[in-house]
């Protein structure tokens, strides 16, 4: 099973493709996509491309992404939603299923409590994958993190079409 996971943000949207081989995790790609205010409305268009470039060449079978948790800031919160539309859009035009999960499902999943920090998140994300050294930056570990979980819990959790 090989699973996209994606951390969504505009202006900072985490992506790892993480693959199950027998019973281990294998990171297959992982980073971030970067969007600046002066891209304008260009800047969904910067994260679609990246990611149906992701999904041409990985081919997930799943498409794991992180629900949207309340934020201060309703600006950044609707460029989140927007970032998280174009990317489920692009899943489902693939014919390709969608995981959301929740933070906490994420945390538990990895460390066995769901008030983990991003610290012991990330500490397990190189355990679990076998890295010599942790993701940077952050998006790119969440993510890795979310494909995890989503490989994890594939069958468990209700999938989203």
């Amino acid at each position: 099973m090989k699973v996209l996971g994606i951390d969504p943000g505009y202006g900072r949207c985490g992506y790892a493709v993480v693959e199950r081989v027998g019973s281990k995790e294998i990171l297959i790609v992982a980073g971030c996509i970067e969007t600046f205010p002066d891209e304008g409305d260009d800047r969904l268009k910067i994260i679609g491309q990246k990611i149906r470039t992701l999904i041409k060449k990985h081919e997930p079978s799943l498409v794991a992404i992180e629900k949207i948790y309340f934020t201060k800031n309703i600006s950044t919160g609707i460029g989140v939603a927007e970032a998280r539309g174009v990317v489920r859009f692009l899943a489902r035009d693939a014919h390709i299923e969608i995981l959301e999960l929740g933070p906490a499902a994420i945390k538990i999943a990895l460390t066995g409590s769901g008030n983990a920090d991003k610290h012991m998140v990330g500490n397990m994300v190189t355990r679990l994958l076998s890295l010599k050294s942790p993701l940077t930056p952050d998006d790119a570990a969440d993510a890795a993190a979310i494909a995890i979980t989503g490989i994890a819990h594939s069958g468990t959790l209700q999938r989203k079409k």
